[in-house]
């Protein structure tokens, strides 16, 4: 208990780094989903389309528009993570109570504060304006042989022990990539010669669509789940919304503070 030490009252900054450790986990999230989004509205891609208002155009080629707002968010995360060094290395050599060093600690705690407050912001105003290419996303899952999992998976189910399982799908892979084919223009005749545990419901079950909706687990893809948790997402934000504004009514109000050391 800090109230129960004077020296300790003066001296200890565990609060503000704790806050600016908050501050730099959130901005490590947002720069890994920039990250994403940089990677999906890339013409190899174009899996996204990011709104002109959070885009430049290039100095050279005007058919192009640079995703700044994503790659300075990305930016500014070290920004925010190098203020949780700077407050961890002023603290670090410090004796015990009140030292002047720590008068450094307010500039580093309100820029990680402005950094990560107006980071959030924009991103969340990005976010409302992106655009889905769905036709693009659909062809891109046709390619890859994302299925190959499912179909290993399909073996297994039937009896095939998995590490065998694993074998033939990468053999019957191999063929597809050989043949220029996909796996459900293979013949049941030859798959058969690579497994007598399939069967005819195979091609029904390696469906994009069919794969994930078997995924129906808490953290699946299977799209009744994802829902539940899109939902359990909300409500996890409106409680600790709730829990926010009962902290905020127990601050006191500044001008209200100032009033009474006035009076």
């Amino acid at each position: 208990d800090l109230d129960s030490n004077s020296m300790d009252i003066v001296g200890n900054r565990d609060f503000l780094i704790d806050f600016i450790y908050s501050c730099s986990k959130i901005m490590l999230h947002l720069s890994r989903l920039c990250e994403d989004l940089i990677i999906y509205n890339t013409s190899e891609f174009s899996f996204i389309e990011i709104d002109e208002d959070f885009c430049t155009g290039s100095s050279i080629m005007p058919q192009k528009k640079n995703p700044d707002v994503l790659e300075l968010i990305r930016g500014k995360s070290s920004l925010v993570i190098g203020s949780l060094m700077q407050s961890m290395i002023l603290l670090k050599g410090l004796p015990s109570t009140y030292n002047r060093d720590l008068q450094e600690d307010k500039k580093i705690l309100l820029s990680a504060y402005k950094e990560t407050s107006v980071s959030i912001e924009i991103f969340s105003k990005l976010l409302e304006k992106i655009k889905f290419n769905s036709i693009k996303i659909n062809n891109a899952l046709k390619e890859g042989f994302l299925e190959a999992t499912d179909i290993a998976d399909y073996l297994v189910k039937k009896g095939e022990s998995f590490r065998k399982a694993h074998n033939i799908v990468g053999k019957i892979v191999r063929i597809c990539i050989d043949k220029k084919i996909s796996f459900k223009d293979l013949e049941m005749e030859e798959l058969k010669n690579h497994s007598p545990y399939f069967e005819s419901d195979i091609h029904d079950m390696v469906k994009i669509q069919s794969c994930i909706s078997s995924k129906k687990v808490e953290c699946g893809t299977e799209r009744g789940q994802v829902i539940l948790n899109i939902e359990s997402g909300k409500k996890k934000i409106k409680d600790s919304g709730n829990k926010l504004k009962d902290l905020i009514k127990r601050t006191p109000k500044f001008e209200k503070i100032i009033k009474y050391i006035d009076a």
